[in-house]
This record gives C-alpha cells, structure tokens and sequence, in this order.
C-alpha cells in the first residue's frame, strides 16, 4: 500500500496557518482606517466648529456668543494678549488698559469737601465699599487706585508709587483672600488665564530679614505694545525675555499656557489647554491655601505680613492713618484673618474683617459675580466710616 503524498498533507496543513496572518492583517487594516477616519472627522468638526463659532476679532470681544467665549477661553494667553492690544490705545481693549501701576493726575489730590480725603488701594471689592463710603458720608473725598483681582503685591505697588500725589489723611489697603495666592506672580495674566489683564506689578518676598522686591521686565502698556509688536530686535528680545522671568519668578507661569503658537486655531488644543491651565492655577493655590486655612511652604502669608507691617508704619511716619481691609471671600472662611490679624492686632492697626460682618460661609451673603452684596458693602464702609471718625480728630 502507497503511503500518501507528503505534498498533500503539507498543503492541507498550510491552509490553516496562511488564514491566522492574513486575518490579522485585515483587522489591524481596518482598525487603522476607522483611526484614520476618526482623526479625520475630528479636524473636520474642529475646523467647522472653529469657523461657526469664531470669536470677533476685537479687543473688547464685543458680540461673542457664550458659546464662543467658552471655546476661546482654553487659547494661550499669549493670543489672547496679542489680540486685546492694538496698537494705539483707541485700538487696545479696555482690559488690557486697566491696572498698569503709573502716575494718577486725573484723581482727587486734596479734600474736594468738608470730610477727609481718603486713598484706597485695592481691588473691585475695596472699590464698592469706596462708593458706599461716600454714599453714607458725602463729605468724603475717595482717591481710588486699584487693579482687576489685584493682589497684595500690586495694591502696595500702587500705594507705594502713588503716595506722595496726594495729602490723603487716611489710607486704605484691601487684601483679598483669594488674591493672596497671587502674591507669588508679576502680572495678572498669569494669574487669570482665562480672563486676562495684561497689567504688571513687583513681586514681593520676606527672606532673610528684609522684602525682596523684583520688578517686573514688562512695566507699562508702550513697553508690552513694543514687545508684542517686535518691529526691532530689542523689542524681540523684551518679550523673550519677559517669557524668561516669568518662568522663573512667577509661580502660575506655565509655557503650554502661555506661548502662542498654531495650535491657538484648534478648538480641540484650546480645550485641552483650558483643562490643563485649571489644572496649574489649582496646584499652585494649593500650594498655599487648604481646607485648614493658608499654608506658607512659599512664603506668602510671611510677605503679606512684612507688607502690612511696612505699609502701616510709613503710613503711620506721614502722619496718616492706615487702615487695612480683610476681604473673605467665597471658599476662604476666616483664612485670611486668621493669617494676617494677629500681626495687624500686633502693631495696633486698625483694620477691618468682613468676616466679623458676613461670614464667607454664608453664600447668601454673594452675588452671583463673587462680590458682597450691595448691603453687606454698606455695612463694611459703615464699620470704615466709624474707625475714621473714632482715630481723626475732630476739627
């Protein structure tokens, strides 16, 4: 009997393996169009996304819809700043023309009325209670220098460069609670990427005995309109430069967040950018602020501190009477007095808590902005008002 043709049995037993490879072959071919064919329609709906819903191309971003906001709001802050300043002021968004630390000659130099003149420096919330001071006591006179969510740092900046244009006898400091954390940068648009004001300040730090001020490279809207415009290869080298010290003095810079580049177009970059930035703000104020209060691992409630002891003592060397406001805002319980009223307590300044008035705990106490309501801005300025009237002297 013949034995069976060892080619017979080599050919059926090859079919079976050939069919494993060729199979294999075909699944990772379609799985690679299907991957192809997604990316493709995810730049498909980028593009018509981006076009549909393309945010105005001036400054002011006037006739945005909130959808178009929300997509814009994950763009580098460097795109952001190139796009809000034009290039006279005319053509400069009003953002990016406020909080710039400079000369006041517009504002009020002595009392206009019978009151006092009264300087106060600070952010939005020390401006209402600014307003509701004079609403009580129109004979007060209010000089008001301030900046977009400015911190600590920027409100002695300004009272430190502007104390000398006026004869103010009493002057008011506002410290934020969520600001607090913002000591560690030198500008606002580090700070608030998603809404940012271009605007610059010094930075301030408490080591070794003594304040460490370091000014920022960037000083004035001209400079930051000559950097951005890079007509020379100074003005190049200014902004480069500028990117350079952020990286290294300011604690909420993040070159992903920052820099500008083609991916700005992407609304899908702009959304991962956004993540990404919250992400940054949230790891750095937690750096310094948890459920316990503020910690000081950087250095801030050490500053804050010198700051307010130095502000109260020069203020106090002219003749003047500092007062300091405490504002806790939502999310800060009594942190910041808790912080800063034992060294204020201390040196015999006078100061005032909003805690004490209307508990940060209580949301009621909020619009829905993140400002006091306008009562409890009321009461804060009444409580202002007495502490004036109990430390100047009657005439």
């Amino acid at each position: 009997m013949s034995r069976p043709s060892s080619s017979t049995s080599s050919s059926s037993g090859s079919g079976r393996p050939d069919a494993a490879p060729s199979s294999r072959r075909a699944a990772v071919r379609e799985a690679a169009q299907v991957a192809l064919w997604f990316v493709v329609a995810l730049v498909v709906a980028d593009i018509v996304l981006g076009l549909a819903f393309a945010f105005p191309q001036d400054g002011d971003g006037r006739g945005a819809s909130a959808l178009a906001n929300y997509l814009d709001y994950g763009r580098s802050i460097e795109g952001k700043i190139r796009r809000m300043v034009g290039p006279t002021d005319a053509q400069t968004a009003a953002m990016a023309r406020a909080g710039w630390l400079g000369d006041h000659d517009d504002l009020p130099a002595h009392p206009a009325h019978a009151g006092p003149l009264v300087a106060v420096y600070g952010m939005s919330f020390a401006a209402r209670v600014a307003d509701e001071l004079v609403a009580l006591d129109p004979s007060v006179t209010i000089r008001m220098v301030g900046g977009p969510g400015a911190p600590l740092n920027h409100s002695y900046a300004a009272w430190e460069r502007d104390r000398d244009a006026h004869d103010a006898a009493v002057v008011v400091l506002g410290v934020l609670a969520s600001s607090l954390p913002r000591t560690l940068s030198l500008t606002h648009m580090t700070a608030n990427f998603e809404a940012p004001s271009p605007h610059s300040y010094p930075r301030f730090d408490w080591k070794q005995g003594r304040i460490e001020r370091t000014e920022p490279r960037i000083a004035t809207l001209p400079q930051l309109r000559a950097a951005l415009a890079g007509a020379t290869a100074a003005d190049r080298q200014a902004w480069e430069a500028w990117k350079r010290q952020l990286a290294g003095h300011d604690a909420f810079y993040d070159r992903f967040v920052f820099e500008a580049n083609a991916s700005d177009h992407s609304v899908i970059v702009r959304l991962i950018r956004r993540a990404w930035g919250q992400h940054v703000f949230q790891a750095t104020v937690a750096a310094t602020h948890d459920a316990e209060g503020f910690r000081d691992d950087l250095g801030v409630v050490r500053s804050a501190r010198a700051l307010l002891r130095d502000f109260a003592q020069r203020v106090r060397a002219r003749g003047r009477l500092p007062i300091v406001l405490l504002f806790e805002d939502r999310g800060y319980a009594d942190h910041l007095s808790r912080a800063l009223a034992p060294t204020l307590d201390a040196a015999d300044v006078r100061y005032v808590a909003t805690g004490r008035i209307a508990p940060a705990t209580q949301l009621g106490n909020f619009l829905a902005d993140g400002h006091f309501r306008p009562e409890i801005d009321q009461r804060i300025a009444q409580q202002v008002l007495e502490t004036i009237r109990e430390e100047l002297p009657a005439d």
